[in-house]
């Protein structure tokens, strides 16, 4: 699927369901949103990602139709530190 990191379920430990991660649909939140939602308890941490995410994400952003060229290099900066 280009434009988008697909797992089938259970193919990680992290997603029990089939889920694409799409990154050209994003939704906004705020940091102060992140950490009220944090200090709630309302985050679990499912484990860490697989070590060629970084680099299907990377390929999906470049992949997009939908992403242009000037959001593709802005979010892959972002992604990668």
């Amino acid at each position: 699927m280009a434009g988008c990191v697909f797992y089938k379920a259970n193919q990680i430990s992290q997603f029990p369901l089939d889920t694409a991660i799409q990154p050209d649909n994003q939704a906004a939140i705020s940091y102060a949103e992140i950490v009220k939602r944090e200090s709630r308890g309302e985050f679990e941490n499912y484990g860490i990602m697989p070590s060629d995410f970084h680099d299907k994400l990377v390929k999906s952003i470049l992949a997009s139709t939908t992403i242009d060229a000037v959001q593709a290099s802005r979010l892959i900066k972002l992604i990668s530190g």
